[in-house]
């Protein structure tokens, strides 16, 4: 499995659309599937979200995103 691959099964166990994640990093939702393109190498920052949702260690810590609280609930994929 690639990295892509990882970041959409990250996506749907968090119960996230892109459209959703353009929201919460204020990215055009365009702009948001040009990066994540599986032509182009996997963002750092969507990277980044792959370290923290696969170290069980962060479930149950609160993040905030934008001034929104949101849990992290971590689900066997």
């Amino acid at each position: 499995m690639n990295k892509h691959e990882e970041f959409k099964i990250m996506m749907s166990s968090l119960g996230l659309s892109y459209r959703d994640l353009a929201d919460m990093i204020d990215l055009e939702y365009s702009s948001l599937k040009s990066m994540l393109a599986p032509s182009k190498d996997l963002p750092r920052w969507a990277l980044s979200m792959l370290i923290v949702f696969n170290n069980k260690s962060v479930e149950g810590a609160i993040v905030e995103i934008q001034g929104k609280n949101y849990e992290v609930k971590l689900i066997e994929v």
